[in-house]
């Protein structure tokens, strides 16, 4: 962190500026719109009940989620509106996964301010809170995989590559031992899938189809399994 905070320079801001309007979501976006309608009548209905319930953690939290969602997978400007969810989420009930989510949430403010400081300092304090996270609870499967996605997407200038693909190598030995550390979280296959797309990016293109044959062996969810064949076809 320190490190990339020392190179605050006018290259490193026009840098930053071109590489972060890049930073989007990895959901693909939806032709009729249909998800995002949905997202948005569920941020209304879920306003409307933290409104009625302003203790209620578990209603900040899906606010949070959705605003988070409807933000990334859309880019819609509304991180600082996540951000605000999780934060009242976080203050009530004091858990990894929401505080995960609050730190990929902040990232998202980086990536739509409009300052390269606000730009450059809203990713930085949201792997400061994914760390944590990950840091409080190193097992929990929903938590690395929100940091290994975002960290994913990052711009190489923030150097979090190294940190999202530790994360897949750790869910994998997990999954290796323990299969059932996944059921109801999460398809495992996506673990493998984001392993070989990180052997891609260094051309070891026989690995990377080895883990993304496992991953289609494994999927079950079948919009990963369109984006595995997609891989493996070479259509991404």
């Amino acid at each position: 962190m320190a490190n990339i905070r020392t190179k605050r320079g006018a290259i490193l801001i026009l840098a930053l500026c071109t590489a972060i309007r890049a930073f989007a979501a990895e959901t693909p976006p939806d032709t009729a719109g249909g998800e995002r309608q949905l997202l948005e009548r569920s941020i209304e209905n879920l306003k409307a009940d933290a409104a009625r319930n302003p203790a209620d953690a578990d209603v900040w939290f899906s606010l949070g989620v959705a605003y988070h969602d409807l933000c990334n997978g859309y880019e819609v400007k509304c991180s600082a509106e996540a951000v605000a969810a999780f934060e009242k989420a976080y203050s009530l009930r004091h858990d990894a996964v929401t505080l995960a989510y609050l730190g990929s949430a902040w990232t998202l403010v980086g990536r739509d301010s409009e300052n390269p400081m606000t730009k450059i300092d809203g990713v930085l304090k949201g792997n400061e809170y994914l760390d944590e996270a990950v840091r409080g609870s190193p097992s929990d499967v929903v938590v690395r995989r929100i940091r290994y996605e975002n960290n994913f997407a990052l711009p190489d200038i923030f150097e979090r590559k190294a940190v999202a693909e530790g994360d897949v190598d750790f869910l994998i030995k997990l999954y290796a031992k323990n299969p059932g550390a996944f059921e109801g979280k999460y398809d495992p296959a996506h673990m493998f899938y984001f392993k070989a797309r990180f052997l891609s990016l260094r051309n070891d293109w026989k690995s990377a189809r080895t883990y993304a044959l496992i991953a289609e062996k494994i999927v079950k969810d079948s919009a990963l399994a369109v984006e595995i064949k997609n891989f493996l076809d070479g259509k991404e």
